[in-house]
């Protein structure tokens, strides 16, 4: 009896251990991060990760699905061949869509074109060719221009708290004018402009005048009585740029260009003394390597600050050529020759104001800059040190324009 009840009781301990492992099986984990296993058949394929910038594109990113609508596949061909266009609102400002992409908000070329221009905000995105035109203020400044030295005194000459006068330009008016050509691939623009300044000053002075570009030989003329000194200037410049503008974020963008410059400047100067008169040419041209790059913040309302830097090496000659005429006699006739490498640069800073019309095929723009141009060693004409010898040195001395630039600007 004892036996058989020691044997019931061992099988109902076997019996409870077995049903409670089978209860601790089917029991899930419930502690944070855990899962439960999945068997392979149980397990989901992975979902690719949809990309936004849908114009960039790589072996490694994930293929479209095939069965994707028509509706879909046009949206996505559109933004793919118009990744750099932006949406042009009522003041043709830069707006991004939903999925960061730039894009036009419309359309506006013929189905048959492929709108490849960059818009900006300021450019129409299917102006072919675009014009432009410059008022130039500018103000001359150049060293060098000394041509006599008032408060002179005695015999040989003394120049003690005397102070040398010199020939000094005002503002004056000047244009430029542009002709562009969008090429249509990639967003690249040609653009040439030419630039013609003529400045003139003429300055006079009196008293006891020491002559600085008067060569005395054979007569005598330590002093002078006055004089009067008449400078012009002759300055035009050509122009051939390529370039391609773009953004660098949601309101700012760059246009690096590179081209080839022309200039030509040519000087005339004419000093009229007491008893002799001298005249002076210097006619510079030159062509060469030019480099730049324009900018644009565009801060609403159609209004932006822009800048633009350039820098050119120009390849040039000089034709100098002096003459003297003492009361008839001639004692200085002069021609010569001088091959130069002349560098320059350019900057111009200001507000613009820009508005797309004719649902975005045109576009007409006006901005206001201060405008500086530097050309160094630009003033090679000749002076005499001494007046028992012809001997003569250059000024050797650098050009300067600087004002105010009102442009506009039309595409069509």
């Amino acid at each position: 009896m004892i036996r058989n009840s020691l044997v019931l009781s061992i099988m109902s301990s076997l019996l409870c251990c077995v049903l409670q492992a089978e209860e601790t099986k089917n029991v899930k984990p419930h502690f944070v991060g855990a899962r439960s296993p999945e068997s392979r058949s149980q397990k989901k394929k992975a979902t690719p990760t949809k990309i936004k910038n849908a114009w960039v594109t790589s072996k490694t990113h994930p293929k479209s699905d095939k069965k994707s609508g028509p509706a879909e596949e046009q949206q996505t061909a559109s933004t793919t061949n118009r990744p750099y266009l932006n949406r042009t609102g009522a003041n043709g400002l830069l707006a991004n869509n939903d999925e960061g992409i730039l894009v036009s908000e419309e359309i506006c070329c013929e189905e048959e074109e492929v709108c490849v221009y960059p818009v900006l905000g300021t450019f129409a995105p299917c102006g072919h060719v675009y014009v432009t035109g410059d008022w130039l203020y500018w103000r001359t400044r150049q060293g060098g221009m000394e041509y006599a030295v008032e408060g002179a005194s005695g015999t040989p000459v003394v120049l003690n708290g005397a102070a040398p006068s010199k020939v000094t330009f005002d503002f004056e008016s000047g244009f430029r004018v542009g002709l562009g050509v969008h090429l249509p691939h990639d967003g690249w623009d040609v653009n040439v402009n030419y630039t013609d300044f003529r400045p003139s000053a003429s300055d006079d002075a009196s008293g006891s005048i020491f002559p600085l570009l008067l060569y005395q030989q054979p007569i005598a003329l330590p002093l002078v009585a006055s004089a009067r000194a008449e400078w012009d200037i002759d300055f035009q410049m050509l122009n051939v740029e390529i370039g391609r503008a773009y953004y660098i974020g949601r309101t700012l963008a760059f246009r690096p260009f590179i081209g080839l410059a022309g200039a030509w400047i040519d000087q005339e100067v004419e000093v009229h003394y007491s008893s002799a008169e001298v005249k002076t040419s210097s006619d510079f041209s030159g062509a060469g390597p030019r480099i730049g790059l324009g900018s644009n913040w565009f801060f609403g309302g159609g209004f932006s600050l822009f800048g633009n830097l350039s820098a050119a090496l120009l390849a040039g000659h000089f034709d100098l050529k002096q003459d003297q005429n003492n009361q008839g006699f001639r004692p200085i006739h002069l021609n010569s020759d001088l091959n130069l490498v002349n560098s320059t640069a350019q900057m111009i800073l200001g507000l613009a104001w820009d508005k797309n019309f004719s649902r975005d095929r045109s576009h007409f723009g006006i901005d206001l800059g201060f405008e500086s141009q530097y050309w160094w060693r630009q003033n090679q004409m000749e002076r005499f040190t001494t007046n028992t010898l012809p001997t003569f040195v250059r000024a050797d001395s650098d050009l300067a324009f600087y004002g105010l630039t009102l442009q506009g600007r039309f595409d069509f």
